[in-house]
């Protein structure tokens, strides 16, 4: 009689004490239950089923933090960690779609690291990655602080999407980044200002019917290469065409 019920008892202790510790593998053994009452062996059994729904909804969690871990993977740049070119196009589909229901602007700035080639000729190609990583680190940091998303847009350009309805930050927040990016001080002796240093284009649009993303892109890329570079890169140029 007494086996009948300590043996039981013991068994769920046990079993219990385990659980608390978030291992949820542990059943308590069939034998237990032959000899157990009716009322322990329920109690038994119940055990069982809670340790099973327990350990299914780990397994579950644990599927689900490596599905989105393999997601953020999968949008995420293998040498800089920020957005890759999948994470920009996705990301930016989402805010033009968004401004253009909100009947507000959207701006988008484009960063090109100056005479990278240059870097990599003279102090070699992990140096230049080192350099680049440097870099998209302080244009994340500096993007997060306003909701903006950066991303490596190809090579050694890098893009920052800010969040639409402020295009008046986008030159201040271009200028931020350039500043930042020049404080660095990564030595780069075939560069006039000797220091490693970006060209940022912007543009600020009001989606429009029958408007698509790559005009944004377009616009950008223009004020980049066409501005930014020509007039002696390691500066800003923003085109602005927005509807209020």
């Amino acid at each position: 009689m007494i086996g009948r019920i300590t043996e039981p008892i013991q068994a769920l202790l046990e079993g219990t004490t385990i659980l608390r510790k978030g291992h949820y593998s542990r059943r308590i053994d069939d034998r237990v239950f032959v000899n157990a009452s009716k009322e322990f062996s329920e109690l038994c059994g119940a055990y069982n089923d809670m340790a099973r729904d327990l350990q299914k909804e780990q397994a579950e969690e644990e599927m689900r933090r490596t599905n989105e871990q393999r997601r953020r993977l999968s949008f995420s740049d293998s040498l800089t960690g920020i957005g890759n070119r999948r994470f920009f196009d996705d990301m930016l589909a989402l805010s033009w779609k968004k401004a253009f229901e909100l009947k507000e602007p959207i701006s988008l700035l484009l960063l090109n690291i100056d005479f990278l080639k240059k870097y990599n000729d003279r102090y070699g190609h992990d140096a230049g990655d080192r350099a680049l990583q440097h870099v998209a680190r302080v244009v994340d940091e500096i993007a997060k602080e306003v909701r903006a998303a950066a991303a490596r847009y190809g090579g050694e350009e890098l893009a920052v999407i800010l969040p639409p309805g402020v295009p008046v930050r986008s030159f201040k927040l271009a200028e931020q980044i350039r500043l930042a990016v020049e404080r660095l001080g990564i030595p780069h002796e075939d560069h006039k200002n000797k220091v490693i240093t970006v060209s940022i284009g912007g543009a600020a649009l009001t989606p429009q019917p029958g408007d698509h993303p790559s005009l944004l892109i377009r616009k950008a890329d223009e004020t980049l290469f066409y501005t930014s570079k020509r007039k002696g890169r390691a500066r800003t140029t923003i085109y602005e065409s927005v509807i209020l």
